[in-house]
């Protein structure tokens, strides 16, 4: 029920000194609505003097304007690249109601090289927002892809000095 205390009457026509219509409104609409219109009517009225007509009004909610700051990740080269969809923080006044999940999709604009894996450096976490209640304007996170720590061992290889020193194919072992 909405406020009766708030009401315009239109066409000109004033209520008589002192009356009340005792109207009572009334909407579909409620806290856990979804973005939408909804219309708003009246419920009842308790002055009979009075043959009201009713032009229906619309209660509109609009979408929730939150702000978002995606969290960072960090992963070593040739690691699965795997988003948090919890990973975020809503910095503006206005927060997540109702219990809401926002149904974010987590992506990077960079693009995996030829072995399917990203680079050596940052690159941008991009998201969308899934839910239709919420306005959102997103803070990219970042994800830091590091170097593998490798060592390459090599075998040693020893001449007589004076002997010819010729083109070796070395043997290695990776460790790391």
């Amino acid at each position: 029920v909405i406020d009766d205390s708030v009401y315009t009457v239109v066409e000109g026509f004033q209520v008589i000194s002192g009356d009340t219509l005792g109207l009572k409104f009334t909407t579909d609409a409620t806290n856990q609505s979804d973005v939408g219109e909804y219309d708003i009517s009246i419920d009842s009225y308790t002055n009979n003097n009075y043959d009201v007509r009713i032009n229906r009004g619309i209660y509109t909610i609009t979408k929730r304007p939150i702000t978002i700051r995606l969290g960072n990740y960090s992963f070593n080269y040739g690691d699965k690249v795997v988003y948090d969809t919890n990973n975020y923080t809503v910095t503006s006044t206005n927060k997540v109601v109702n219990g809401d999940d926002l149904m974010l999709t987590l992506s990077t604009m960079s693009t995996p090289n030829a072995n399917g894996y990203y680079n050596v450096g940052q690159h941008a976490v991009v998201a969308e927002c899934g839910n239709n209640n919420y306005s959102v304007t997103f803070n990219n996170g970042r994800f830091y892809v590091s170097a593998i720590p490798i060592t390459v061992d090599i075998k040693n290889y020893t001449i007589i000095y004076g002997e010819k020193v010729t083109t070796i194919s070395p043997e290695y072992t990776i460790i790391g």
